[in-house]
């Protein structure tokens, strides 16, 4: 499962990342017993990262947002990097 993790002001593309521990089909619950759905824990974790800046970290760079979001979330990410062959 891929994420793309826009700048909230500007949109621009910050990076990629990709869930490296959840498993399709089984449902992670966090401490109120409230199912986790990653995509939406990606989510909510990017807007405090970028949009909220709830950190004293480069709230663009992707690596910090990885390294910061891992420390607290259920969810385990890792960043993505994709390079684009173009045909001549």
């Amino acid at each position: 499962m891929l994420f793309e993790l826009r700048d909230y002001i500007s949109g621009d593309t910050c990076g990629l990342v990709q869930v490296v521990n959840h498993t399709e089909g089984i449902a992670e619950m966090d401490d109120d017993m409230n199912i986790i759905d990653p995509k939406e824990e990606i989510e909510e974790s990017w807007t405090e990262f970028n949009k909220y800046e709830e950190h004293e970290l480069d709230s663009y760079s992707v690596d910090d947002f990885v390294e910061w979001h891992n420390e607290s979330r259920v969810t385990q990410i890792e960043r993505v990097f994709f390079e684009i062959i173009q045909p001549f």
